[in-house]
């Protein structure tokens, strides 16, 4: 688990510089907002590592958060140059103690991997929940700026939908 997650941990270190959240370290604790590959979208968050005294970095925590449930997506594509592509996702948590989580991107080749992850509201421990579903609603767009005109698949936490560009978007 560990090797997987240290692999994991460097190969999402490539691709730091286009996330919106910036690896940081504070002189003792490197901290990770999001691991990334194209196949483990947004499995590990808030991965923490360490510097031993012998130099090397001992993982000290990583959270792995929950998936929202996605019922359908659709998505649309807005009448503006260069193109943009919005996936509005629908779908429901569990019971009342959830919401929205971190929404994470991957785009290899011409599929978009995305993923909704959903986040605990309340100390489960402490506070009863509503058991009932509750359904939400995002809007996630893509960057499609300099895609090649194209077929383009797009893959939300397991329901898949495609588009077209049927120009060049740059």
């Amino acid at each position: 688990m560990f090797k997987l997650l240290m692999t994991l941990v460097l190969t999402s270190l490539l691709n730091i510089a286009i996330a919106d959240d910036q690896a940081t370290f504070d002189g003792e604790v490197l901290t990770v907002p999001v691991v990334n590959t194209a196949d483990q979208v947004g499995q590990y968050e808030r991965v923490q590592f360490k510097v031993a005294k012998d130099g090397r970095w001992d993982l000290i925590g990583f959270t792995e958060p929950r998936q929202a449930t996605v019922e359908t997506i659709s998505i649309n594509i807005l009448e503006s140059f260069p193109v943009q592509v919005h996936v509005l996702v629908n779908g429901y948590f569990s019971s009342g103690c959830f919401g929205l989580g971190e929404t994470h991107i991957v785009k290899q080749d011409n599929q978009f991997n995305v993923v909704v992850n959903s986040t605990t509201l309340q100390t489960l421990e402490l506070v009863a929940c509503t058991q009932a579903l509750v359904p939400f609603e995002v809007t996630v767009p893509l960057e499609v700026n300099g895609l090649s005109a194209g077929v383009y698949q797009v893959d939300v936490n397991g329901i898949r939908d495609s588009f077209e560009l049927s120009v060049d978007n740059f």
